[in-house]
């Protein structure tokens, strides 16, 4: 009896039979399926999971960055339905639509470490001395950097007493950068436009703390970590005669993941502005909402009153005079913007309200805008202390 019947007797199939040869190639797939899964569900694991339960030592407010603009602090941050300039693309991107130039601007922030824009949730986490801004636009979009942070603490105390009564010391040292860059595009109508930020952020975190509690040390804590995420804004914006109406939605969808701690989901956050401007005369407001429970409304208010000179008419000069214009007379017919504003959270009471001011001047496509946010102290008392922002921007 040969090797295949006696197989086939026993009720084997032969070892070199199809139904044998397709089986193994079965089997094989099979493994190979299950690798490939999975191979992709780790993959995916690792790009979308919200790492270990552990919390990350930066609250999230430090995401709120600062006010962008001199112009726009000059105004209290009622900047929503105004947005004319290139940093529209922070305040409400529909605002882009506006631009009668390709325009770039840069901002720079002067700032004493006490100052940080509480009302608005601004941050603590930027240098007393920091560019905050730089962006080009057009009508048609824009693209812009801005950091959100960028500290070093080194050995920084603090002592707490927990419920148990345990005395809680720490020793902290922290390195964290966090940027920004947002790509811009915008869709216009008659009279609607809208705006929408697509934003990437990344970030570095350096992380060391000593813990001594009730006089026992502790197991000393440190990490390095990176972070990546993304965000969308949406912008509105209706132009009228002299209303203007803007909306703005931050933060719509945004997370940003950290090796080895939670990942963070930034605060979604509503501000709708009017603004009515006639004769060179602008009045601005804003209505500031985080959509989460318990959150705080922030009211800005604004006013800009600028003073344009026209050109002398030199047909009564002889054309030698003409030439002789002076830099003094050119500097004249340009622009000159000053302004007012105020911002406070829930209530209009004076103890509840910082105040701005501003001067801009514009010529020939150029500009230059200073602002000055001055931020009452926690003493309650009417005294305040400054920080200062200038704006500098250019055609393209």
């Amino acid at each position: 009896m040969g090797k295949n019947a006696w197989s086939a007797e026993v009720g084997r199939p032969p070892e070199d039979s199809n139904l044998q040869i397709i089986g193994k190639k079965m089997s094989f797939y099979r493994r190979l399926r299950v690798e490939e899964l999975l191979l992709i569900g780790l993959i995916f694991a690792g790009l979308f999971s919200d790492g270990l339960t552990k919390e990350l030592p930066v609250r999230e407010r430090y995401y709120r960055g600062t006010i962008i603009g001199a112009k726009a602090l000059g105004m209290g941050g009622a900047f929503t339905a105004v947005c004319d300039d290139a940093t529209a693309i922070y305040w409400n991107p529909a605002g882009l639509t506006q631009l009668k130039l390709n325009a770039g601007i840069v901002a720079y922030r002067i700032s004493s470490k006490d100052v940080v824009g509480k009302i608005l949730g601004q941050t603590r986490f930027l240098g007393k001395k920091q560019f905050t801004f730089l962006g080009a636009a057009s009508s048609k979009g824009g693209f812009a950097w801005r950091p959100l942070a960028n500290i070093k603490k080194k050995n920084f105390y603090s002592k707490t007493t927990d419920e148990a009564g345990n005395i809680i010391e720490r020793w902290t040292d922290l390195e964290y950068t966090l940027n920004e860059y947002i790509l811009t595009l915008v869709e216009q109508t008659d009279l609607i436009s809208m705006g929408l930020n697509i934003k990437y952020l990344g970030g570095k975190l350096g992380f060391a703390q000593k813990e001594m509690v009730n006089s026992i040390w502790q197991e000393p804590e440190a990490n390095i970590a990176s972070g990546k995420g993304y965000g969308l804004d949406i912008g509105l914006l209706i132009l009228g005669k002299h209303l203007k109406i803007g909306a703005m939605l931050g933060n719509v969808l945004s997370k940003i993941y950290w090796d080895d701690y939670d990942a963070i989901t930034l605060e979604r956050d509503g501000v709708f502005g009017l603004a009515f401007q006639i004769n060179g005369l602008t009045l601005a407001g804003d209505l500031t909402k985080k959509l989460s429970e318990n959150s705080n409304s922030v009211y800005c208010f604004g006013l800009q009153k600028s003073f344009s000179r026209k050109k002398d008419n030199f047909s009564n000069y002889k054309s030698r005079q003409k030439a002789r214009e002076s830099l003094f007379d050119r500097f004249l017919s340009g622009r000159l913007s000053l302004r007012i504003g105020l911002l406070g959270e829930n209530s209009l009471e004076e103890r509840n309200l910082d105040y701005t001011t501003g001067v801009g001047y514009q010529y020939d496509g150029y500009g230059i805008d200073f602002g000055i946010y001055w931020e009452r102290t926690s003493t309650g008392k009417n005294e305040f202390k400054p920080a200062y922002q200038i704006s500098i921007s250019t055609g393209i």
